[in-house]
């Protein structure tokens, strides 16, 4: 061999073994994940955990795929020897704790999984965290197993604190309470007196039990879906000690420790223990610890606080006392620094350590996730996503995102892409399999769940998606065979165990054989639902001994909940055994002595026991916890032997009136009428209100008919329960027939010409909060049909101050004496029907109206308006996310107005507004950065949106309410909350710019007709800024005028036209003309333009060409041109050739005002919405003509516009019309100048039909 050779075949050799070892079955095997090739991923991976420096990498991502198969089995086992093998995976089982591959979901443990959790909690390497959260899941484990000894055993190892008080509910409407300075911060006294959110008096208390498993839920004690509620706890320990606090919360959380705050997360959040930690130090002695939580809609709020060593191990020698104890003060006004989760921190270094590695970052977000860290876990994934967009794992991932942040369009766009990319996923199947069943294609779901089973062989969620779907086919015999498999089978399933009881109770008559179905499942596993229906069942079959016994049961292990306690005192109730009832009464008053529940319990009892004086008093507790209790409020009037509320108003008979209400000739011009129309309202002085209306109308032709044949009475869902009472319908013979009747719905079937019908309803308000005690309402006695009588009742408190308003009438209330209330009766007879007429200002120039309103001032309004929005307008990671996206430069080189600009660009190009009812509870706007995330909100969240940013770029912003323009309430005097919009104030340079944000199409500045010259409440962004401002105004200063200009050049030709037009409009009609044009194709748009062109001509119209300039991008200026041909359209009239000046629009439109007189002022603004209307146009004749009779220049000025008219004759055959016309939009024309307002519109129709004449 030579050399040569020798040395070629070595280096080949040499090359060879290089790519060997160079070599990367890890890397190679994500590439086979983006190519969507698992099988082959499985294989390289397991080679790469050969490899010591890849080998956690390639297990974590190995569990991942088979997670996203489904194959728990084997991604158990591969995180098991993992374990084993000694390497430090705290970090890992952190982020993949509820997996299944390591510990899965909070319950009953498999064997697998409790082997795991056993041998970690012997495991001295074990994170101290985590092994708490074990104590924790292992006593969940022995709960879930019945084995209720065994689990206080467990939670009895976490240490944490387990001796408070209470006090509660505060408000936090919308999560608006975190920031506000609540007394119980600074008064740990027991006596102690604050307001709570209901407005009633209450001080700490203290529960004779408490959760026994760390974590303290809140509504055991003060039980309020919202609201801010304080613990405290006096924390001893034998001599000055350096501590952790270490806390986990369902809710947004503080901590204050002697007065000192360590811990502050406004975010409500879903954590785990331990994950908001904080250094601090106990002063030798009685530490105060006071704990604030925070929560919105939220039934299990609760938070757990551990007190430990820098180790975070217990501390020797530490108790707690639920009694004030003397503590020393340390109000430390420097921000304490949290200590950030380790696991967190761990993922962060890899990631930097290791950029392009996605297992990292898929740890990362899925560790955020265990916390509820939506925004950082979607930041962190966004970043890796966009490096790797076509990876399965990290697309699954997304969508779990997703999923939390509720952004369901972002979401379903994502998942039909991800569906489209991976059909054969377990996920695609088994969402697929989801889809079908929902839209009731049951066999192809039967189909597709085979298909999955197939696919991914059988297991226990699948079996529970077939036995339904058996169900759901009525496949009856199949569904018989597979629940039995599955009941023995799956012996811990509880949903199997439920069907095999139903089928059980249906074939076998032994209904005491039953229950042990029941009993059997209970000896090993713990089912709240299936114990309270195991009571239920023993009661029924007369086995009460075993019923009681199951409930003292659950009560001994768990004292602090107040079902169990209400169950066995509603059984000693029910037997009569009233002392032994009044035992557990007091039991839960003990626990809970603000809950409304717990005082009518007492009081049922003292009532059977015959201690009036005694329920009484309790029932009048009931009530005062909770306002809204309208049962409670009669038995206490009946008790007390007091009038029926009800009975005080006018007594009227229904049918009498019927009877008498004869058709009088001049109701025959109308669809129907009035005979009889009512609303009587109580108003109590605990807050709270009743209405009770009352309508017959007698219909006179089809169109009434039509209209009433079916309703939607009106009330407010979120706070009102309507009841309707009577519906009938009555015949001219005088037979009834009631009508059907669903919620607020009302249909009668049967009705016609002639007939009557009779609606009697009854609403009851449920607010609370700052406002639950005023009212405020508006009754009109008039409409646009004829009334026999109309008549407003209220019974208010003697106590109550309010004012009232009637407009257009002179109208006095008769008043009189009802016990503790006065009652106020308007009445009116034979009231005329309003007509109805073009562009007037109805409400306030016709209609008779009564306003009411408790309200003290606007000012009161603006200031609880401010106080909730200014919370959500905080600045926090969303928003500073969204602001770098909008200023990734910074903001010093831009100038305020173009800041502003930025942020209003940025809102709607990326925000879709969410059209949802302006209803009371909706006043309040999501929190800024919920906006962001989900990419969806209504008018106040968009303006809120925009405060956050705008404030953070240094931009002076306010909110302001707005009663739009058509909303009925638009000018009313008194305060009231009767606003139907939200737009931004911004102060910029010295000029105040008004912005709606929920138009896409609207340019900066300008307005629509409904905002423009509508009344507004400025909201101040402090409750101390320009307090004395805050009333109502009527909004006239849009900066961005409405303005229409017109270049029109025609030349004629053959007595045809040939027409070139350039257009340009700004502000509100831009808006319109780009909302009407841009998402349409070009042939549409032809279309559109040449029929709104062939109004203005007698002869056809041909469009030869159109062209928008930039209509994608939202401009302040709309630039449109087109050109078109009109044949024919010169008329002759002998030797002369005429031809109608053709402008594009006319203003003598004396058309629309046809009446001779008038009862209503003209508003102006309805009539017209633009500024300034320029229209220039050039017109050439036919060579060798001349232009003759040119008409006259005019101009005339008018309250309510400027109109000017110029001709010019440029050469014999060019003439040049220019027509100007200035709108004073927000003049409003009195009816008693009407027929001035006319004469002017005749002059310049007349004017504007002139014509220019050529030979």
């Amino acid at each position: 061999m030579s050399f040569s050779l020798k040395k070629t075949l070595t280096t080949w050799v040499l090359y060879i073994c290089c790519l060997v070892v160079l070599a990367d079955p890890y890397q190679d095997a994500w590439q086979a994940i983006r190519e969507n090739n698992l099988p082959i991923a499985k294989e390289l991976l397991i080679k790469a955990m050969q490899n010591p420096q890849t080998r956690v990498d390639a297990c974590m991502t190995l569990i991942l795929i088979e997670n996203n198969e489904r194959d728990m089995g084997n991604s158990f086992k591969y995180f098991y020897e993992l374990y084993q093998s000694g390497i430090d995976l705290n970090p890992y089982i952190y982020a993949k704790w509820f997996d299944k591959s390591v510990l899965g979901e909070y319950g009953k443990k498999d064997a697998n999984n409790l082997k795991l959790l056993n041998s970690l909690l012997k495991d001295p390497k074990i994170h101290p965290s985590i092994t708490t959260s074990l104590y924790y899941m292992l006593g969940l484990h022995w709960m879930y197993s019945n084995k209720l000894d065994k689990s206080l055993e467990e939670w009895k190892k976490i240490y944490a604190i387990n001796q408070w008080q209470f006090v509660g509910p505060f408000d936090n409407v919308s999560g608006s309470g975190f920031d506000k300075p609540y007394l119980p911060i600074t008064s740990p006294e027991p006596n102690k007196e604050f307001i709570s959110s209901n407005g009633a008096k209450i001080s700490w208390f203290t529960p004779k039990y408490i959760d026994n498993d760390g974590w303290i839920t809140t509504s055991h004690y003060i039980p309020q879906s919202t609201a801010v509620v304080y613990a405290q706890s006096f924390v001893y320990v034998p001599e000055d000690t350096d501590a952790i606090v270490a806390t986990g919360a369902v809710g947004s959380l503080k901590v204050w420790i002697n007065d000192a705050l360590f811990i502050s997360e406004e975010e409500e959040r879903r954590t785990e223990l331990d994950i908001y930690k904080a250094p601090c130090k106990l002063k030798k002695g009685y530490n105060r610890v006071l704990v604030q939580l925070g929560y919105v809609g939220q039934d299990y709020a609760n938070f757990i606080v551990r007190l430990t060593d820098k180790q975070l191990q217990p501390i020797q020698g530490i108790t707690y006392s639920n009694q004030l104890q003397s503590y020393t003060s340390n109000k430390n006004e420097e921000k304490v620094s949290q200590i950030p989760h380790f696991s967190e921190e761990f993922f962060k270094k890899k990631i930097e350590e290791q950029p392009e590695n996605p297992i990292n970052y898929l740890l990362l977000s899925q560790a955020y996730r265990r916390t509820k860290k939506i925004t950082e876990a979607r930041s962190i994934i966004q970043k890796i996503f966009q490096k790797d967009p076509n990876n399965l794992l990290i697309r699954t991932e997304y969508l779990m995102i997703l999923i939390d942040t509720k952004n369901r369009t972002e979401f379903l766009k994502e998942l039909n892409d991800f569906k489209e990319k991976y059909p054969d996923s377990y996920f695609t199947m088994y969402l697929n399999y989801e889809q079908l069943v929902d839209e009731e294609k049951y066999t192809e779901a039967e189909e597709k769940l085979e298909k999955l089973i197939d696919k991914h062989g059988e297991r226990e969620e699948l079996a529970e998606k077939k036995l339904r779907l058996l169900g759901l086919l009525k496949k009856d015999r199949e569904f018989l065979s597979l629940a039995y498999t599955c009941y023995k089978k799956y012996p811990d399933n509880s949903l199997f165990t439920y069907y095999h009881f139903l089928i059980q109770q249906q074939v076998n008559k032994d209904k005491r054989e039953n229950i042990k179905i029941y009993e059997n499942f209970l000896k090993n596993n713990y089912h709240y639902e299936m114990m309270v229906n195991l009571v239920s069942l023993y009661f029924q079959q007369s086995m009460p001994q075993k019923g009681v016994k199951l409930l003292e049961k659950m009560e001994k292990h768990m004292p602090q909940q107040p079902e169990h306690v209400e169950k066995l005192g509603d059984y000693y109730y029910a037997i009569k055994d009233y002392p032994k009832a009044l035992e557990y009464a007091n039991k839960n008053l003990a626990q809970s002595p603000y809950r409304s529940r717990n005082w009518l319990d007492y009081a049922l009892i003292k009532q059977m026991q015959n201690q009036k004086e005694e329920a009484l008093e309790a029932y009048k507790k009931a009530l005062y916890f909770n306002p809204n209790d309208y049962k409670t409020r009669e038995k206490i009037r009946t008790l007390e032997n007091k009038t029926n509320l009800e009975s005080v108003f006018p007594n009227e008979d229904y049918y009498t009136i019927i009877k008498n209400g004869a058709l009088k000739p001049e109701y025959k011009d109308y669809d129907w009428y009035y005979l009889f129309d009512e609303k009587n309202k109580i108003i109590y002085p605990e807050g709270g209100s009743q209405t009770y209306t009352t309508i017959i109308v007698r219909v006179l032709n089809q169109k009434g008919v039509d209209y009433w044949h079916q309703m939607n009475i009106g009330y407010n869902e979120y706070s009102e329960r309507i009841l309707i009472e009577k519906a009938e319908l009555i015949k001219k013979n005088n037979a009834k027939i009631n009508a059907e009747t669903s919620g607020n719905q009302v249909v009668f079937p049967n009705l016609e010409i002639g007939d009557v019908i009779l609606i009697r309803y009854k609403t009851e308000t449920y607010f609370r909060g700052r406002f639950a005690k005023d009212f405020w309402d508006t009754y009109n006695f008039s409409s646009f049909v004829p009334s026999e009588l109309t008549r407003y009742s209220l019974l208010m408190p003697k106590e109550r101050k309010f004012e009232y308003k009637v407009f257009n009438s002179d109208l006095k209330p008769e008043i009189k004496e009802v016990d503790e209330f006065n009652l106020y009766v308007w009445e009116d007879k034979n009231v005329k029907a309003v007509k109805s007429e073009k562009y007037g200002q109805l409400m306030q120039n016709s209609e008779k109206l009564l306003q009411i309103s408790t309200l003290n001032s606007w000012q009161d309004l603006a200031s609880w308006y401010a106080d909730i929005s200014a919370f959500q307008a905080k600045s926090d990671f969303e928003v500073e996310q969204a602001f770098e996206v909008i200023f990734p430069n910074g903001i010093e080189k831009i100038s305020k107005l173009d800041r502003a600009k930025m942020i209003y660009e940025y809102i709607l190009k990326n925000i879709q507004y969410s059209s949802i009812s302006f209803r009371q509870s909706a006043y309040v706007p999501q929190k800024a950065s919920k906006t962001l995330s989900t990419k969806l909100g209504d008018c106040k969240d968009v303006s809120t949106l925009f405060a956050a940013l705008a404030r953070k770029a240094d931009i002076p912003v306010n909110l302001q309410l707005v009663s739009t323009k058509d909303n009925n309430e638009s000018a009313l005097p008194l305060p009231a909350l009767l606003f139907n919009h939200c737009i931004v104030k911004a102060n910029i340079d010295g000029k105040t710019y008004y912005l709606e944000l929920t138009d896409p199409y609207l340019p900066f500045g300008a307005l629509p007709w409904s905002v423009d010259r509508s009344s507004i409440l400025n909201i101040p962004f402090a409750t101390s800024e320009n307090q004395a401002e805050n009333k109502i105004e009527i909004l006239t200063t849009a900066l961005n005028k409405n303005t229409v200009y017109r270049l029109k050049n025609i030349k004629i030709e053959n007595n045809n036209l040939i027409c070139d037009v350039k257009n340009i409009k700004t502000g509100a009609v831009g808006a319109r003309m780009r909302s009407d044009f841009i998402n349409e194709n070009e042939e549409k748009r032809k279309e559109e333009i040449s029929n709104s062109i062939s109004t203005d001509y007698k002869n056809p119209v041909s469009l030869t060409s159109l062209e928008f300039e930039n209509i994608e991008k939202v401009t302040d200026t709309l630039k449109y041109n087109y050109k078109y041909v009109v044949k024919n359209e010169i008329a002759e009239i002998g030797a002369l050739k005429v031809l109608k000046v053709p402008y594009s629009v006319r203003h003598g439109r004396i058309d629309v005002f046809t009446e001779e007189t008038r009862n209503s002022p003209i508003d102006y603004s309805y009539f017209e919405d633009v500024d300034v209307y320029i229209e220039d146009i050039t017109v050439q004749t036919p060579q060798g003509t001349t232009l003759v009779d040119i008409p006259k220049d005019v101009t005339i000025n008018a309250d309510f516009m400027k109109f000017e008219l110029k001709f010019t004759k440029v050469n014999p055959q060019t003439l040049k019309v220019y027509r100007k016309v200035t709108s004073n939009k927000y003049v409003i024309i009195p009816a008693k100048d009407y027929m001035k307002f006319k004469d002017i519109l005749t002059e310049i129709n007349n004017i504007e039909n002139k014509y220019i004449t050529y030979k």
